[in-house]
């Protein structure tokens, strides 16, 4: 099965997401940001995959915590689900947003 299923904890958020890439598009969103809600039931609807995402983040002092973290995850799940499929496509591994962001020793 192409799935995944994750959590994410730090000061600004905790999400809790799962991803079934041979879904059939529904999803069930809650991240406490209206927009982003919106566009990731858009996107599992018209990828035709599930996807459930749950968050609490401090939207009180703005929404990019919340979004930025969510984005994480998201990836993190797709490479997760994929994995296998790389592997036996001989793809390489996939480098993460922290990642990049160890080798850059948290810039850019």
């Amino acid at each position: 099965m192409r799935k995944a299923e994750l959590t994410r904890r730090t000061a600004e958020t905790d999400i809790t997401l799962s991803l079934e890439l041979d879904g059939s598009g529904v999803s069930q969103i809650d991240t406490g940001c209206g927009f982003l809600d919106h566009m990731l039931t858009l996107f599992a609807r018209h990828g035709r995959f599930d996807l459930t995402v749950t968050c609490k983040g401090d939207t009180w002092v703005d929404d990019h915590h919340t979004v930025e973290d969510a984005g994480i995850c998201l990836g993190d799940a797709f490479a997760q689900a994929l994995g296998e499929h790389l592997r036996e496509q001989g793809i390489p591994a996939v480098i993460t947003h922290r990642d990049k962001d160890r080798t850059n020793h948290g810039g850019g």
